[in-house]
């Protein structure tokens, strides 16, 4: 049966995506994988399972069956975004009209299961199954990542420093995406104010912390890694002008490479300590100031009882300490994220093999599909949009030319090229997989 895995962020989901439909094809099932927004299936998809990354309401869910041609098929959701503090977007479509809370929904931990079965969704296939990003932190999936030597070779990192990856958070900070939330309605014009006030203030006193590490300590570099839809802002770029020995811009490759093989993991307001957690890596909380009412977020309980960092000095003081993580930390996790032992990856197979064995998951077949799917595709230029972005990923291996700055016009541009590199290296990374995956059952 065909299986089309749909993603939408590339370092975030693109090798989850692979090992997933390494396990799929395994099994028995024709598993491919797809772009959210660079892909569209012109052949009939109606017998198919799709697998999507997230679907808030019937304009979500339109987008899909339209572009992949799925009318009547199963549609399965594996939401990418599941720690997200019981807050949802201001669109999201309560009523018993949705479609997507009839749907089934693969979940990371209880607390997401518990979290939309209070929604009113229908619960009856909706499965726990764990976060498949964890996956990849088990002792058989090891041969995947670089080392440490040729990170610093592939980036000009300085291999004889002490490493800090800082994974950014700072969405809010940018001007043109702060415009982009307020006409999406995602959030009230307020709250969203409020967050690229507070998101700004605290990203300056970080890096005051820093250029104060530099200037304290010459044995560190600061890896800064951001969020995949945040824009680096001009004062994080003129910090990053002044300091280009010692501060790097890096988003390339998964975060996983990163966790693994720096010495500390630092940030702001991530849900990153669930990764270093699982990679036996200490992670610094950096908190400059109180994430009161005012400030627009609302902080994730998993940082109920951690150390919050509010001084340069208290920063310097832990980098020289090993973390202890609290117990209140792990508990909480333990509701997020559902860890047993057998992997997220095989069990998100046995929920689909559940799953495809119910008729009644066969969706709702749309009238008029074909007319409705075409006046959707062509209204947007999805064709067109598709066929440029295909001309430019083409062109881009065949020359070769490399794109790395990170600033505000070239977010698109950047993605595009990052699904050429996974398309290029799709090959290689099944391989591996595929091993790791032989060695897996023959242990």
């Amino acid at each position: 049966m065909r299986v089309n895995i749909i993603y939408e962020v590339n370092n975030r989901e693109f090798n989850n995506c692979v090992l997933l439909q390494r396990e799929l094809n395994r099994r028995g099932y024709d598993a491919r994988i797809y772009n959210k927004t660079e892909d569209m299936l012109l052949g009939d998809n109606s017998n198919s399972i799709t697998v999507i990354p997230n679907s808030y309401r019937n304009e979500d869910l339109n987008h899909y069956q339209y572009c992949f041609n799925t009318n009547g098929g199963i549609i399965i959701i594996y939401s990418c975004e599941q720690v997200t503090n019981h807050v949802l977007p201001a669109f999201f479509d309560y009523s018993d009209g949705n479609r997507v809370k009839r749907l089934p929904h693969l979940c990371w931990g209880s607390d997401y299961k518990d979290f939309i079965s209070e929604l009113g969704f229908n619960n009856k296939y909706n499965s726990i199954v764990g976060a498949i990003q964890l996956d990849f932190y088990r002792s058989n999936f090891k041969s995947l990542y670089r080392s440490r030597e040729e990170l610093a070779k592939m980036f000009e990192l300085p291999n004889d420093k002490k490493w800090i990856l800082f994974v950014s958070d700072f969405v809010f900070n940018s001007e043109n995406i702060v415009e982009q939330i307020i006409k999406s309605g995602d959030q009230s014009e307020e709250i969203i104010k409020n967050k690229h006030i507070f998101g700004k203030k605290s990203c300056e006193k970080i890096m005051e912390w820093f250029d104060e590490l530099f200037r304290e300590n010459d044995e560190y570099i600061i890896i800064y890694r951001k969020h995949p839809i945040e824009q680096i802002t001009k004062n994080v770029i003129d910090f990053w002008s002044s300091h280009k020995d010692k501060f790097f811009m890096i988003s390339d490759l998964n975060i996983r490479e990163w966790i693994i093989n720096c010495d500390k993991v630092a940030s702001w307001y991530s849900t990153t300590v669930i990764d270093c957690i699982a990679a036996e890596k200490d992670m610094l909380l950096l908190r400059p100031y109180e994430m009161g009412e005012t400030s627009g977020f609302k902080d994730y309980e998993i940082y109920n009882g951690y150390c919050k960092i509010d001084s340069f000095k208290k920063m310097y003081e832990m980098l020289n300490q090993k973390c202890s993580y609290p117990e209140d930390t792990k508990r909480i996790i333990d509701k997020l994220y559902s860890i047993d032992g057998k992997p997220t990856y095989i069990r998100m197979v046995d929920a689909i093999d559940m799953i495809v064995g119910d008729i009644e998951n066969k969706a709702e077949k749309q009238r008029l599909f074909f007319f409705k799917r075409w006046f959707y595709l062509l209204k947007n230029m999805i064709p067109f949009k598709n066929l440029v972005k295909k001309i430019f990923e083409r062109a881009y291996l065949l020359c070769g030319t490399n794109y790395t700055y990170q600033g505000e016009s070239r977010k698109a541009i950047n993605e595009w090229i990052a699904t050429a590199n996974n398309k290029k290296n799709y090959p290689m990374l099944a391989k591996k997989i595929d091993s790791c995956l032989e060695s897996t059952i023959d242990g």
